[in-house]
């Protein structure tokens, strides 16, 4: 039976470099869990959060270099443009990008998962992190 991977909530800091690889789950809708007021509040300060989880894509690599792909998941697909950037033009080893919107992360939450989830659990399911990250 394989090990269960670690789970670790980092808040506000980064994690130190690492040689294993890592899943990391970019919801920040979901950072009010259950309180709509306060998102709908942060979504009107910053704007739209779907396209923040974006941002861990170039750093992935870098920061966590195990043998094996490291995986984010995404509330929506990344900019095509920017991901042939970062990997063919600043050589930048990519993660395994799935995409999950908001809905149906929710609906995983309360073990409600259809159709459109079950791609993305069992292509984390057969992942090898040794690391787990959601934020």
């Amino acid at each position: 039976m394989d090990p269960q991977p670690q789970i670790v909530t980092a808040l506000g800091k980064l994690p130190p470099r690492r040689e294993q690889s890592g899943i990391f789950v970019a919801n920040l809708l979901s950072l009010f869990f259950g309180n709509e007021q306060q998102t709908a509040d942060l979504c009107r300060e910053v704007g739209r959060l779907e396209s923040y989880g974006g941002r861990l894509i170039p750093i992935l690599g870098l920061l966590f270099e195990g043998d094996s792909p490291n995986h984010v998941v995404l509330e929506q697909p990344p900019d095509q443009a920017l991901l042939r950037y970062f990997s063919a033009d600043l050589g930048l080893r990519l993660p395994e990008i799935h995409t999950l919107p908001h809905a149906q992360f929710v609906s995983l939450a309360h073990a409600q998962a259809d159709s459109r989830t079950v791609p993305v659990v069992t292509a984390l399911q057969h992942a090898s992190p040794s690391w787990i990250c959601h934020r």
